[in-house]
């Protein structure tokens, strides 16, 4: 790819003077890849609209703005001043940053880069393309090292494993690859029943795990010989949830039951027939002994994890529970509802011990900061409030999007991520 094809656009003034939420979409299309940087200082965004943008995080501004002649597919970061940018015209550009220049080409791909990944450790990268390869790059000097051909159609989705040696893909062919990544070697393949669109490693590195329709699949790494599919609700699964220690799966939705799983070998485990209607939230206690689930049904049941048997039922929403949160030190148990409020419980006695009141919508997410002193809580409407938890009091509101459907807040209670239904997710700090 030339360097003319790409140039670098001034921000706004607007943008400048207010950093707001930050939105990983272009102003036009369907976004198609996020990625930090590997300092976690900058976050860079691609999509249909042709555009690249990079944000400071530090102070929500857009730092960085790449044109495109073809739209971009995915992108990630090499290092904190180097991304990768799969394009749809075949080429993967490895951009410096600061200077805004194009430092090499990674030309091979005949059609659209739909997906590439990054291992550090080897400063290899992979890309996977419409036309059926996936391929396997010395990026620091821009040279192909493997051709890997085996899918028939479009490559959609890869993930390097942890320790580096194999690499999956997964394609509209509805088959997810192994290869070697020393060699290039083909390892293995296993059929889907729906086009496999994204793959993910578990914390402890010895997992993959995809979601195909209303089945979650799992197999071990490092042969993948034990690949399997959890079926069994008969409905849509509106919640799923590693245990802390990743050793179990719990999953509910449209059935009304929760169905556990041993994360190992996808062996069932419990099936809980749990409420009188549709669970859409669970939640696991901090030591992975309980398990929480929250329903249409305008209950609150806790669960002994490990035998099915119910211990707790929390009473007092007047409509559907949509999300639920343990304190950190499993004590507390905080709810949100239809009826437009939040609920601290008491969980040894499930008694009621606060109700939140002053959103305008159904609330959908909730997340406690690390301290434990303050709770953050979205709503339908799109708004974003902070509580005082041992008072109740709003702290601060916020208008985020029209509609959220769920939150998650990092780990350093600094910033929060919220998802909605318009193929963006917002970035915010708090």
């Amino acid at each position: 790819m030339s360097p003319s094809l790409f140039a670098v656009l001034p921000t706004s003034p607007a943008a400048q003077e207010k950093p707001g939420p930050l939105k990983l979409a272009g102003s036009q299309g369907e976004i198609r890849g996020v990625d930090f940087s590997l300092d976690g200082s900058r976050l860079a965004a691609v999509g249909d609209d042709r555009m690249v943008r990079i944000w400071r995080l530090s102070d929500g501004q857009e730092i960085v703005r790449l044109q495109g002649e073809a739209a971009g597919r995915d992108l990630v970061f090499i290092d904190n001043n180097t991304l990768a940018v799969a394009g749809a015209d075949g080429v993967v550009a490895i951009w410096n940053i600061s200077g805004a220049k194009i430092l090499r080409s990674l030309a091979g791909h005949v059609g659209p880069v739909l997906a590439v990944d990054w291992l550090p450790v080897a400063r290899k990268l992979a890309s996977a393309g419409k036309d059926g390869t996936v391929r396997l790059w010395d990026s620091d000097r821009g040279k192909e090292l493997y051709k890997l051909a085996g899918h028939e159609g479009d490559v959609l989705s890869l993930s390097f494993s942890g320790n580096g040696k194999q690499l999956v893909s997964g394609g509209a062919d509805k088959t997810l690859r192994i290869w070697a990544v020393e060699s290039g070697k083909a390892q293995g393949q296993f059929t889907h029943s729906m086009p496999v669109r994204a793959v993910a490693a578990a914390p402890g590195e010895q997992y993959y795990a995809a979601a195909e329709g209303n089945s979650l699949v799992a197999w071990k790494r490092p042969s993948a010989a034990a690949v399997r599919t959890l079926t069994g609700h008969g409905g849509f699964v509106h919640a799923v949830r590693f245990s802390p220690d990743g050793r179990m799966i719990a999953s509910a939705g449209q059935d009304k039951s929760i169905r556990t799983w041993r994360a190992v070998d996808g062996a069932a485990l419990l099936t809980i027939k749990a409420h009188d209607s549709t669970v859409y939230a669970l939640a696991f206690s901090p030591g992975g002994q309980q398990l929480c689930s929250g329903s249409f049904d305008k209950t609150i049941k806790l669960w002994n994890a490990m035998n099915g048997i119910e211990v707790g039922r929390f009473v007092g929403h007047k409509e559907g529970v949509f999300c639920l949160d343990f304190s950190a030190d499993g004590q507390h148990l905080f709810s949100g509802s239809s009826d437009l409020t939040i609920r601290r419980w008491e969980v040894k006695n499930g008694k009621e011990l606060s109700v939140y009141e002053g959103h305008g919508g159904w609330v959908t997410g909730l997340g406690l900061r690390p301290s434990g002193t303050q709770l953050i809580s979205a709503d339908y409407s799109g708004t974003l409030l902070t509580w005082n938890v041992a008072d109740g009091r709003i702290l601060a509101r916020r208008r985020a999007r029209p509609v959220i459907y769920g939150i998650a807040v990092f780990a350093d209670g600094k910033k929060l991520v919220t998802a909605n239904p318009e193929n963006t997710a917002l970035l915010l700090n708090q």
